[in-house]
């Protein structure tokens, strides 16, 4: 990746977290493939909390109530890093799938490549965040960002599926909740890889 790819990964990161409105529609104008979206984004900064949650169970260790700190052996820390990491991109797709699929019940455009964005561009900070895993006591502090991401993914749904008013706040609420499930399940995984 080159430094121009990288300075476009912080940018996109800061603008979506600062000024989510405006990014919002540059990112609509953006002529960007889902191939594109992937390669210049998601697969880089999706490995942001694999890398941190590799570093943060095999250095510093995981808090286990009542033992202590567990540190699982490299071997498992890695694979759970890898299926986290794997999962973390799917979930995007398989996401951004249900996103699109809603839209006509909310009288939105269907359009995967918009709800790829939208769902890969609001998962840009949350990774971001993941660089927390190094000390993974501060892991629930992801949460806090999950939380405004939630609010960013509200104010892109009418600027790329084109969301009427009326029906951005129930086609945010049920996408939240398969959002929410999904990341559920990519957090349940990655734990049963760690065998904690």
């Amino acid at each position: 990746m080159s430094q121009a790819d990288l300075k476009r990964l912080f940018n996109r990161i800061k603008n979506i977290l600062l000024q989510p409105a405006q990014e919002w529609d540059a990112v609509r104008d953006e002529n960007l493939t889902a191939t594109e979206l992937f390669t210049t984004y998601l697969v880089v900064i999706a490995a942001v909390p694999a890398v941190a949650g590799f570093i943060g169970s095999t250095v510093v260790g995981i808090p286990a109530s009542f033992i202590g700190t567990v540190r699982p052996n490299v071997f498992r820390a890695l694979s759970a890093a890898a299926v986290g990491y794997a999962c973390s991109l799917a979930g995007v797709y398989l996401a951004a799938l249900v996103v699109d699929k809603l839209a006509p019940a909310f009288k939105s455009t269907s359009n995967m490549t918009h709800a790829l964005k939208l769902v890969g561009f609001t998962s840009l900070p949350v990774w971001a965040a993941g660089v927390v895993h190094i000390l993974p006591m501060f892991s629930p502090l992801v949460v806090l960002v999950a939380l405004y991401a939630i609010y960013i993914f509200y104010l892109g749904l009418p600027k790329l599926m084109g969301t009427p008013a009326d029906k951005v706040v129930p086609y945010m609420i049920v996408s939240a909740a398969v959002l929410i499930l999904v990341g559920s399940i990519i957090v349940w995984v990655e734990i049963a890889c760690r065998g904690i």
